[in-house]
């Protein structure tokens, strides 16, 4: 995957919650299966459970990347994944 610009900025994203850096990191820790990284992420802002770029939110890495356990842990914080802040 290859970091989009406004995934590299330290600021609060503007159509989404979450900073960017944050966001980039935690769609990061979905695809690699990293489930510490993910709760250290949601411990430190919960709402980034609701971030999304381009339509795509964490639990699209996780299910693409067959990361089930991450997966459920994500649907059990939103439970509607199809629904945008």
């Amino acid at each position: 995957m290859n970091q989009p610009d406004d995934l590299k900025k330290t600021e609060p994203l503007k159509w989404s919650v979450g900073i960017g850096t944050d966001v980039w990191e935690l769609f990061c820790a979905c695809v690699a299966g990293d489930m510490e990284n993910v709760k250290r992420l949601l411990a430190k802002d919960s709402a980034l459970v609701r971030c999304h770029y381009n339509y795509r939110k964490p639990i699209y890495f996780a299910v693409r990347e067959n990361r089930l356990e991450i997966a459920a842990l994500l649907f059990d914080l939103d439970p509607e994944p199809t629904i945008w802040p």
